[in-house]
Formats: C-alpha cells, structure tokens, sequence
C-alpha cells in the first residue's frame, strides 16, 4: 500500500536503516583491514628474534648445539620416548626420557647419534610418544629457532625459521629473550 502514509514511513525507515547497516559494514572491513596491516608490521618486527611456535624441528649448529627440545603434555605419563630423524628420515637418536608431569616439558640433545657419533649439522626431526600405563597421552611439540622472514602470500603470515619450521603466525607461542645459537 503506497499511499497509506503508514507504510511508506515505515519503509522509508526501513531503507534508511539498511543503508546505515551497509555503511557500518563498509567500515568495519575497512578496520579490518587496517587492523590486519599493524598485525603484519607487528608480526614482521620479529625477524631475527628467537621464537618457538607449534612444530617438530631441531637444529644443530655447527659445535654440535641444538636447540633445546620443547613438548606439552597432556597429561602426566611414565614412559617418554624422544625420537631424532635425520632430513633422509633415518632415526639417528632414541631416547628414554622416563616419566614426566603434565605440562612443558623441555630436554637437550648433545647432538650425537646413538653410537655417541657427533651428527652434521643442520635441521632434524623430532618425534615425542608419551604413554601412562600403556594408553598413549596426548603431546604438542615445540619448535624453537630464529625467525628467518615473513610471507604473506596465503593471505595471512606465515613464519619460516632457520630450522626449516614454517607456522602461521597463531601457532607462535613465544618470543624468546635471546637469540637462538642456530645458524
């Protein structure tokens, strides 16, 4: 009904207010896009720092230094068993870590196989199994190193570390105090 007076006001109000709600949308993607620029300045800031984020490498450097071994688990186990790949795949070091808390746990490797062979250096795989009487526990491993660069390329920023770890930037978890010793 067009000309009950009625009607056309509230249509009137009507169209008023989805005009309003379009151009609130319009600039809350404008934020969002702003906000997103700052996070990735932030985020890029963080070149050559030492951070860990969400992931399973370890480097060794040249003295035969690796980065310290970071795992969460969750739950309290009796058996830890830390295992170090090489980049073919091969299993070069097996460990008996015992039992552990939940929680961070965290472990060195002297950087040696298991015959007490002193490894290259360079970027090894680490594998955590956790058991408690027999049933697997839960493990979410850490991967510590220098944050190489950036890239945006996805859509969001993704993190690539000298220890061949690349994580998008919510898997970070730290920025450490002191730079990493890989190289």
């Amino acid at each position: 009904k067009p000309m009950d007076d009625t009607a056309f006001v509230s249509q009137l109000a009507q169209f008023s207010a989805l005009e309003q709600a379009l151009g609130t949308n319009q600039r809350l993607d404008m934020m969002s896009i702003q906000q997103k620029g700052v996070a990735n300045t932030e985020v890029a800031a963080l070149v050559g720092k030492s951070v860990t984020v969400k992931g399973d490498k370890v480097t060794l450097d040249g003295n035969g230094l690796a980065q310290p071994i970071h795992f969460t688990l969750g739950g309290n186990a009796d058996q830890v068993t830390v295992s170090i790949k090489d980049a073919s795949g091969k299993t070069v070091r097996t460990m008996q870590v015992g039992a552990k808390q939940a929680g961070l746990a965290s472990m060195s490797w002297d950087g040696r196989d298991d015959l007490g062979t002193p490894q290259a250096a360079g970027a090894y795989t680490v594998s955590v199994q956790a058991k408690a009487g027999g049933a697997a526990v839960d493990v979410s491993q850490e991967s510590t190193g220098t944050l190489k660069s950036v890239s945006f390329e996805q859509g969001f920023a993704m993190l690539v570390l000298d220890n061949g770890v690349s994580a998008p930037a919510s898997d970070l978890l730290r920025v450490n105090a002191t730079t990493s010793t890989s190289k």
